[in-house]
């Protein structure tokens, strides 16, 4: 992430601002915890980068207004596979009822 990949990286159109996605994930996980423990906001963190990742991707397309096939296809997996993530979560949430509150425990 740090290094360029010089031949197809043009700074005029890269300009999207990855540290507010960065900061936006890190204020969510310490806010919408399902622990205050330290592996669970870290995995808060990484559940909510994993859904705004593919941002920087999208807004890229939308500026150089071309893409090639093989790209196309590829954000679209991505993308349906992070809107499946949604029924995932609420099929869950009403079939693995283990704990008092009808939330999926950790002990199930």
């Amino acid at each position: 992430m740090l290094n360029d990949y010089k031949p197809t990286h043009d700074p005029n159109q890269d300009t999207f601002r990855v540290e507010y996605l960065l900061g936006a994930a890190g204020v969510l996980a310490i806010v919408f915890p399902y622990k205050y423990t330290p592996t669970e906001m870290l995995w808060a963190f990484s559940i909510w980068l994993e859904s705004v990742a593919i941002l920087p991707q999208l807004f890229m397309l939308q500026r150089t207004g071309s893409a090639e096939t093989i790209t196309t296809h590829y954000i679209f997996a991505l993308g349906a596979y992070r809107a499946l993530y949604i029924p995932n979560w609420i099929w869950r949430c009403v079939s693995i009822t283990c704990g008092k509150d009808g939330l999926p425990s950790q002990h199930c």
